[in-house]
């Protein structure tokens, strides 16, 4: 009796109280990671915050390994090529490549002549190819996850580059680029864009070489089209133009891991619920490649700033778990009272 005149006493309206300001505390700190999200029309700020988790800082060496011998860290794909890109490769492969580069060149040529202006497709490879085909659709991150389906059912060696224009969010482009054993150098392909990139004696370009001359000397940069009618820039100007404006911010995504993403049976339960989802269970699962991102002095602080956001989005979590514990633990003891006040 003496327990139940005390619960009674602490009042289940304390209680209730409590827990209303915990919710309204909860709500406030859910608003400071959805708001950004919210008002952003180019949708760039749920990859800003995908890419602070996967964000971590690299160095040259990390770059700079052949592609017979990539390090430990970079995920060599083991998937099988699904038949539908087998059957395309059948279709469309050159018998008489001299060497990768130009079968990967080759491939690459007819897989731009696809492209036009329409949006995302962000679906299987199965799926953005058929899409390609059938509606010229697509943007730079569905065609680079197909070339470099293709290429492994080619047997080429690839990895993918991306640059961002806003902080290493989502405003940016990416391509790929392809290890040619003959001549044992990587060689840059813009497959959306349309391109190869040379120097100004006609010698295809690396991305790091690409990137460097776009920092030290992008005049000497000639862009080399992949197609003899299309071209996924108004002329090269406005091409030196665009890729200028993202020097600052590359990275390497560190493992080939477009066909294992396609084929995980997670993955793509979560997507049922949308992207988000999709790539947080990627990420959980270990099916989305880390960002190797090397700073130079003009994007160390847009870097900082990304590790900044991904340690307020582990904050927040945290936040929101003890809030959540504490939130329980006032229903629970409210209920408890006002069952002791029932039974005088």
């Amino acid at each position: 009796m003496h327990d139940i005149s005390r619960m009674i006493h602490a009042n289940p309206r304390r209680w209730w109280r409590r827990a209303a300001v915990i919710l309204a505390a909860m709500a406030a700190i859910a608003a400071t990671v959805v708001y950004p999200v919210a008002v952003d029309d180019r949708g760039t700020e749920v990859t800003r915050y995908r890419n602070a988790f996967l964000a971590e800082r690299a160095t040259a060496a990390d770059w700079e390994w052949p592609g017979d011998r990539p390090p430990a860290s970079f995920h060599v794909s083991a998937e099988q090529v699904p038949p539908p890109l087998l059957a395309w490769l059948a279709a469309n492969t050159p018998q008489d490549a001299p060497s990768d580069w130009a079968l990967a060149r080759a491939l690459a040529s007819r897989l731009h002549g696809y492209t036009r202006d329409g949006g995302a497709i962000a679906d299987d490879v199965v799926t953005s190819l058929r899409l390609m085909q059938a509606k010229q659709t697509g943007y730079c991150a569905d065609y680079v996850r197909v070339f470099e389906a293709l290429a492994q059912g080619a047997g080429l060696t690839t990895r993918q580059w991306a640059f961002a224009f806003d902080g290493y969010g989502g405003w940016g482009h990416t391509v790929n680029e392809v290890w040619d054993r003959r001549e044992r150098r990587w060689t840059m392909v813009d497959v959306f864009g349309g391109f190869v990139p040379t120097n100004r004696a006609g010698q295809p370009l690396s991305a790091l070489e690409f990137r460097r001359l776009l920092l030290e000397s992008p005049g000497s940069i000639v862009f080399d089209r992949l197609h003899p009618v299309r071209f996924g820039f108004r002329d090269d100007a406005a091409a030196l133009d665009y890729y200028l404006r993202g020097r600052h911010e590359w990275y390497l995504w560190n493992g080939n891991h477009a066909l294992q993403y396609d084929n995980d049976t997670w993955v793509q339960a979560a997507g049922r619920f949308g992207r988000a989802p999709e790539q947080v269970v990627a990420m959980l699962r270990g099916t989305i490649a880390e960002l190797q991102i090397l700073p130079d002095p003009e994007s160390e602080a847009a870097f900082a700033a990304l590790e900044r956001t991904r340690w307020r989005l582990v904050a927040a979590f945290a936040a929101e778990v003890v809030l959540g514990i504490g939130l329980l633990w006032c229903l629970i003891a409210g209920r408890r009272c006002r069952v002791a006040a029932s039974q005088l």
